[in-house]
């Protein structure tokens, strides 16, 4: 078996998206799963919470200490801890996946047919591009010339 990389909170989710089909396909009793630089917060149904340790450690191996309930990463020693909350009910809350790459990279290709993606320009539109970013440094230029050259 291939030893997992840690390096950060970044790597902790994507292996949860590769594992979850980014979150579209959460294993039985676990309603949601937020990772973030600090914290991995897992919703479960009431009287699922148990189950939580197994699925962790299937993801992560000896990655998961369970009885600390942290994941730990290889930069810096550090942890990155597990908050489990329960919940009474399962809310269906139904979010289209944004066409990241990120996200795209974690999909089957028979899942496509569930995304929503925007409908297509017809030909005597202009073509129009447009890259934006809140903030500076983020690599627009690169990426518009890239695109331009592709």
């Amino acid at each position: 078996m291939k030893k997992l990389r840690l390096l950060t909170w970044l790597d902790v989710k994507r292996i949860i998206q590769k594992e979850t089909l980014n979150g579209r396909r959460l294993p039985e009793g676990i309603l949601r799963i937020e990772c973030y630089s600090d914290a991995l917060e897992i919703s479960v149904l009431s009287g699922k919470e148990a189950s939580v340790d197994s699925i962790l450690k299937e993801w992560f191996g000896d990655w998961y200490k369970e009885n600390e309930r942290v994941i730990e990463l290889d930069f810096l020693n550090t942890n990155l801890s597990v908050e489990i909350s329960s919940e009474e009910q399962k809310i269906q809350v139904n979010i289209p996946v944004r066409p990241f790459w990120e996200e795209i990279v974690y999909t089957q290709s028979h899942d496509l047919d569930t995304r929503v993606l925007p409908e297509k320009f017809p030909d005597e539109q202009p073509k129009i591009v447009s890259f934006y970013s809140f903030k500076g440094g983020v690599g627009r230029t690169l990426h518009v010339a890239a695109f331009l050259y592709a």
